[in-house]
């Protein structure tokens, strides 16, 4: 779900919700991340526009010492000595960040810049998955809400890529709808965009913790839970656009039986003899 229907549901959470301190946090650097900073966003200043080392530091998410001894070192962005501080222009930043060869890709803004700058995508704020000693996997935010406090052990944030509209990139758009919506209200927009030429093989990337992973339409509808009254004629529709479930790995027995069904409704369909048309 995108950040804002997150923030939406965090509203409608019943008062007596309880959450433990790992929940807290999550919510907390959620919405930090998710809340924009207008014309105060270094991000739009123009190359030229001089900013304080203090305005640097938060920018890039590191502390006024570490530039400091960059600045000795010769390792950080190029800067302006002026008679009582230090200043550093934009455009220089930029082209080091550009020129920066970082290891994790999802531990600060500047790491998500680096990424969104190598795979040339943008990625929506973060939303967290808790992790839970019961489960394998972390657990998308709200579900994690009936596991018991103690098996509450941390969170991880998740990036989406961003696009405007779901013809860009149907495993995107599906995956920010899926936790907000019942496949059957999806239905009608995903016919829509697939009749305007969206692809339903094109996979989508997440960053999960330090960890890029992309993923498919096929791949979200082979791990749906739960009860869907809509699921069956989503999965056809989508078959019926060519979706390819070959490089699935491990997918449900729900996702299973659609396909089946769906081949088998067409093997059915190609034996039955054809009516005339009528005069």
């Amino acid at each position: 779900m995108t950040p804002d229907e997150f923030i939406f549901k965090l509203k409608s959470l019943p008062p007596d919700t309880t959450l433990t301190p790992y929940h807290l946090i999550a919510v907390l650097e959620t919405i930090s991340h998710s809340m924009g900073r207008g014309e105060d966003d270094i991000d739009s200043y123009p190359d030229s526009k001089l900013i304080s080392e203090e305005s640097l530091a938060e920018w890039i998410d590191e502390s006024i010492s570490t530039l400091q001894k960059w600045r000795v070192s010769g390792k950080g962005p190029k800067f302006i000595k002026k008679p009582k501080n230090i200043a550093y222009r934009v455009g220089d930043v930029r082209e080091w960040l550009d020129n920066l060869t970082v290891a994790s890709t999802a531990e600060s803004h500047v790491r998500l810049h680096r990424l969104e700058g190598i795979f040339d995508a943008k990625f929506f704020p973060p939303t967290p998955l808790i992790i839970c000693s019961s489960q394998a996997e972390p657990m998308p935010f709200f579900d994690s809400l009936t596991a018991p406090p103690e098996a509450v052990e941390g969170f991880i944030l998740d990036y989406v890529e961003h696009y405007s509209t779901p013809e860009e990139n149907l495993a995107a758009w599906l995956y920010n709808k899926m936790g907000s919506a019942s496949l059957a209200d999806l239905h009608k927009p995903m016919k829509e965009a697939l009749a305007n030429g969206a692809n339903p093989n094109r996979k989508a990337k997440r960053v999960i913790g330090e960890n890029l992973v992309e993923f498919s339409v096929a791949d979200l509808l082979a791990t749906f839970k739960g009860t869907d009254f809509g699921f069956g004629e989503f999965v056809y529709l989508l078959l019926d656009h060519d979706l390819d479930v070959s490089d699935v790995k491990d997918p449900s027995v729900q996702l299973m039986q659609a396909v089946n069904a769906h081949h088998l409704h067409h093997k059915l369909q190609s034996t039955l003899p054809q009516k005339p048309p009528q005069s």
